[in-house]
């Protein structure tokens, strides 16, 4: 093979230019259990199935938990595997912290219509944030954007180019194409233009100016190291917290941690109120 035709190749096996293959290794939505698609009781809310439409005619399906006098609402940016019904627990969770819940599943998850694309998952964010605006009245300043590992990403995406709140980093990255390559270290042959040009860089956007910032994270978490919240703490800029769980992994807080989590969420959230 010439130098030329190697370099031809190197390029388009790259994230950027061979997508599918990436695309592949981030996404894995699973089909629900029968009648898992509809939403779970949970005891303080009453619970809406939903549907957002987006500009390509496409629909995400989405749950609504309405919490009764709730002052805010947590919009649930989810992670890269699963679909609405994986989240039951941490949903029941944030309701009891008085404010209503609304979790969507990006385009290819679970009942959402499309395929899902790093650009999609944004943009899915933006259409959500919008209808609960638009559609259901909800004020900016009492909306607060929750995103849990991969959503961690969308989460301060949707801070940077909206008003929120407050945002809560539960389980994330510093940025999509650090953890790829950690997780898969062939990505490391490929540098940043290589990659698609929207890489979920939660570092840079919370360096930026941003409401309040709450960043959760289990020290036993193996899928994204706790050294990604370190690192997004120590140079995200103020205001922010760092919530640090000795005995959490990756997506078991409600089991190893549910009452530091909640008061801590709690006592964040009153910290928010205008």
């Amino acid at each position: 093979m010439t130098l030329l035709g190697g370099a031809a190749l190197y390029t388009v096996l790259s994230p950027r230019f061979n997508y599918r293959l990436y695309r592949w290794l981030i996404f894995h939505p699973y089909p629900y259990e029968p009648g898992a698609d509809l939403p779970p009781l949970i005891e303080n809310a009453v619970a809406d199935e939903v549907y957002v439409p987006l500009k390509s005619g496409k629909k995400l399906h989405c749950w609504y938990f309405k919490v009764t006098d709730a002052s805010k609402t947590i919009l649930f940016s989810h992670g890269n595997a699963g679909n609405l019904s994986s989240r039951n627990s941490i949903l029941n969770l944030l309701t009891q912290t008085g404010a209503s819940v609304f979790i969507y599943d990006y385009e290819g998850f679970g009942k959402s219509e499309g395929l899902p694309t790093i650009d999609g998952i944004c943009e899915n964010g933006i259409a959500v944030y919008n209808y609960l605006v638009e559609q259901l009245g909800i004020k900016p300043e009492n909306l607060i954007v929750y995103g849990e590992s991969l959503g961690t990403g969308v989460a301060m995406y949707l801070a940077d180019e909206k008003p929120v709140a407050a945002v809560i980093l539960q389980s994330g990255f510093s940025s999509l194409r650090t953890i790829a390559q950690e997780s898969y270290p062939t990505l490391r042959a490929f540098p940043s233009f290589l990659f698609p040009t929207q890489q979920l860089d939660t570092l840079t956007l919370a360096k930026k100016p941003h409401p309040p910032l709450l960043i959760v994270h289990g020290v036993l978490d193996r899928v994204v190291p706790y050294s990604h919240a370190q690192r997004l703490y120590k140079e995200a800029s103020e205001p922010k917290q760092l919530l640090t769980l000795p005995n959490s992994g990756h997506t078991d807080i409600c089991s190893t941690a549910p009452r530091e989590f909640l008061s801590t969420v709690i006592e964040f959230m009153r910290h928010t109120d205008v």
